[in-house]
């Protein structure tokens, strides 16, 4: 009886502990260190006019403080804006609405994952290809007429197609000029649109992953006629930029023993569009990030670690932001020291939280609800 009672508990002691775990647990998510290199269209603004969609499909409007429904009328995946629309993707195809007298135009089309628009076109995804309208007319372009350029530059596999301020770099077999649609990315005068990860980093370099069973390396492949490689090791690609000539990406390493990092399951921290799971873990099991910055230019690279739990949010060729024991440290790309702090109210253990960096702030919203909780000047 006593052995009975003895293990009954022991489980019962065994359940409340692990429903006090979960309960204190604290993950963080970063979309976007930096939004030059694009990834995602959950967010964009004009000015300093924001619009981000959250999980129950509605589109927020964000003007300095004042945060308003902007629209709510079928279920929105992907936001995207210039200074006259804002275009909105659900299941039937792309709602746009003008930014003066709030009149709405429908443009039907099938399966849209991703959008993008400037000030001429807008570039949706459906099928994994991008697709080219007029963001007016909401009439198809031509590639030719988009990269402003007829003549393609072909490097190994790629196609480099156009010169000026737009340009695709596609992995296609042969590439149509006259074609409204293409399978690669888009590298734009401060911006790299990796929506299909296509190892596209500038107008420059693409990179190559090379995997071993015990080695993850990668390699900066110059085309367009640069016969030049640079392999800079280990790191993690999904949010991997340049800026000045400069390499900066960010990789996490978690506690390979812990028995919660088992729970959680692969902690690779490489990109899962290369056939490899990246979950964002539990802060507990979290042992630090890695600073990465590797010059083009004179081949030299340095690491920067931080300390346990201190996750980067955000980097740009002068400092990191990174979020460590309930404030946000503001440090120096140079020599890692801190410049500046901020509380980090809104984040609290038992939450999901996401970050992601758009015009002249990184935003942080609930995980589950896709709701805005704070947003940090940079």
């Amino acid at each position: 009886m006593k052995t009975k009672i003895g293990i009954i508990t022991l489980l019962v002691i065994i359940l409340v502990s692990l429903v006090l775990l979960f309960k204190s647990y604290l993950f963080i998510e970063v979309s976007s260190y930096n939004s030059s290199f694009v990834t995602n269209s959950k967010i964009c603004n004009n000015g300093s006019d924001y619009y981000y969609c959250n999980t129950k499909g509605q589109v927020k409007h964000l003007s300095d403080d004042k945060e308003e429904l902007f629209y709510s009328e079928s279920l929105v995946t992907s936001v995207a804006c210039n200074s006259k629309y804002v275009f909105m993707s659900d299941h039937e195809g792309i709602v746009r609405v003008s930014v003066d007298n709030g009149s709405m135009f429908r443009y039907t089309a099938e399966h849209i994952t991703e959008l993008y628009a400037d000030e001429e076109y807008l570039l949706y995804i459906t099928g994994g290809a991008y697709n080219i309208l007029d963001s007016d007319t909401m009439e198809n372009v031509s590639i030719e007429s988009f990269v402003e350029s007829n003549e393609i530059i072909k490097d190994s596999d790629l196609f480099v197609l156009g010169k000026k301020e737009r340009k695709i770099i596609s992995q296609a077999v042969s590439v149509n000029l006259k074609n409204n649609n293409f399978i690669g990315d888009v590298v734009l005068k401060d911006k790299c649109l990796n929506f299909n990860a296509n190892n596209i980093v500038n107008e420059k370099i693409r990179f190559i992953a090379e995997r071993t069973d015990t080695t993850f390396d990668t390699t900066f492949a110059y085309f367009s006629g640069e016969p030049k490689y640079t392999a800079v090791g280990r790191i993690d690609y999904r949010h991997m930029l340049v800026l000045n000539d400069c390499v900066i990406s960010v990789r996490s390493e978690y506690d390979q023993k812990s028995f919660l990092n088992k729970i959680y399951g692969n902690n690779k921290s490489y990109d899962p569009r290369d056939g490899l799971t990246r979950p964002e873990k539990d802060l507990s099991v979290h042992q630090y990030d890695t600073l990465c910055l590797y010059n083009l230019n004179t081949g030299e690279s340095k690491e920067y670690n931080t300390g346990k739990g201190e996750k980067i949010v955000y980097v740009d060729n002068e400092k990191f932001i990174t979020f460590c024991d309930k404030k946000y440290l503001v440090r120096s790309v140079d020599n890692y020291e801190i410049t500046d702090e901020m509380p980090a109210h809104e984040i609290k253990r038992g939450g999901t939280y996401t970050f992601e960096q758009c015009g002249e702030y990184i935003f942080v919203f609930d995980g589950d609800s896709g709701e805005l909780l704070n947003k940090i000047k940079i």
